[in-house]
């Protein structure tokens, strides 16, 4: 039964409830000193898995804990946890993947000691190895800053009377109990101990110590090279925004089409940096509003691309492809485009009487397109969807609304055949005006 208490990992089961002071933070400890600042927005993952219950709040470490307080209270007053900084084997950083994740700081904790007790916590059992704190609202060096406090307090260890300081295995067993080494008689015999300890336990030991330095190994070598990726990336994101301010100020005739095609493939590949969510901007109207912003400024090189105009199917597959790993709903996205015209973007939400839905640009209204049909007409006569699409660069459905858009106006007229639907101009407008 010891053997496999042993063997059984745990993560955020080691968290207790903290006592908040009356300044609203956690109450330090005799001895204790405060580490860090307060980084905010910060969420628990029980290794890989986000724990929802502990999504937002702020994370401080000092020298003996890491504290967490609730930012909005769910039931009066702010929950407050804290992790004894006894139980952290060691701490690494992630940088994040670009906009598909956050920073992150992993806390990989040691196993639990033989028959070890503690105060209840918020978790009454978890089967991970690790606790990994998400800073979704840090900005810049918060969260390298705050896994060097954190390493600095793992290599002071500041909770371990200076006699007793052998090793971290030891520690952890101390402050598991809340009373040193007095509630553990037989602590300083099993301190006295080889570093593997003796039979099938320390045989185990070993094994999992093998086991936590090669995935130490493994995470270091990953977040090096993700972190240098992300620093690439926004290189090339300020590469390619100096290449276009640059091809913008070329006279128009020194300007290629493949020069500008390049580009624009580019600049969509590389996706949004800080794509606008609900953790950073909270939610209702105020979600919606920065969202249409942001919708705004992406839609200016695709719709130059379209000439001004596209379906919102196709809008909402571009956009969210941009985005990565933070998807909005597609009634997310309809309620950002009727924000359009309250953010002052030069783009608008539009609905074709057939029933399809678009955004177009200012200058793409039903008035100048049909003055664009008629100018193609009266070179091209009769004009079909096909052709107008062809003429236009735009799609088979785009087109087809804009010529029935045109017929409502009373500026071009239908005729159905067998080989399908072709447009001519009004004559009876024309004639009538001659008359």
């Amino acid at each position: 039964d010891t053997f496999g208490r042993i063997r059984s990992a745990s993560a955020m089961d080691r968290l207790v409830w903290a006592v908040l002071g009356s300044d609203g933070a956690p109450a330090l400890m005799p001895g204790e000193q405060r580490l860090s600042g307060r980084e905010p927005n910060v969420g628990f993952y029980d290794g890989d898995t986000r724990n929802s219950d502990f999504d937002d709040g702020t994370a401080t470490v000092t020298s003996h804990r890491v504290l967490w307080v609730e930012t909005r209270a769910r039931s009066g007053h702010p929950r407050a946890v804290e992790l004894s900084l006894a139980f952290v084997q060691n701490a690494s950083f992630n940088a994040g993947f670009m906009m598909f994740s956050h920073p992150k700081v992993a806390l990989d904790l040691l196993p639990p000691a033989p028959r070890e007790t503690r105060p209840a916590g918020p978790v009454a059992r978890s089967m991970a190895s690790c606790i990994k704190l998400s800073f979704r609202g840090s900005s810049g060096s918060g969260p390298q800053k705050f896994l060097e406090h954190v390493t600095q307090a793992l290599a002071a260890r500041a909770w371990v009377p200076k006699s007793m300081k052998t090793t971290p295995q030891s520690s952890a067993a101390q402050c598991s109990a809340g009373q040193g080494v007095a509630a553990h008689p037989g602590m300083a015999s099993r301190m006295t101990f080889p570093k593997a300890g003796p039979g099938i336990l320390g045989l185990q030991r070993q094994t999992d110590r093998q086991l936590q330095q090669a995935d130490q190994t493994i995470r270091t070598a990953f977040d090096g090279d993700l972190k240098d990726l992300a620093n690439k990336a926004k290189e090339m994101m300020q590469l390619a925004e100096r290449y276009s301010a640059k091809l913008g100020s070329k006279p128009s005739e020194a300007k290629s089409e493949d020069e500008e095609q390049q580009l624009q493939t580019y600049m969509l590949s590389m996706g949004i940096e800080n794509p606008v969510t609900r953790d950073t901007h909270g939610t209702g109207s105020k979600f919606h509003r920065e969202l249409a912003k942001q919708l705004a400024a992406f839609l200016e090189m695709p719709l130059q691309k379209s000439n001004g105009i596209m379906t919102a199917a196709d809008v909402y597959c571009l956009f969210n492809r941009a985005r990565g790993t933070e998807l909005i709903s597609p009634d997310d996205l309809m309620q950002a485009c009727n924000f359009f015209e309250k953010v002052g973007a030069q783009v608008r939400l539009h609905k074709f009487p057939s029933g399809v839905v678009v955004v177009r640009a200012l200058s793409q209204s039903d008035e100048a397109t049909t003055e664009d049909i008629c100018c193609l007409l009266s070179a091209q006569c009769p004009l079909t969807a096909a052709q107008l699409a062809s003429a236009r660069d735009t799609s088979l459905t785009l087109a087809m609304q804009q010529l029935l858009a045109a017929e409502h106006m009373g500026r071009v007229c239908r005729d159905e055949t067998v080989e399908g639907i072709k447009f001519y101009p009004n004559r009876f407008l024309t004639q009538a005006g001659g008359d």
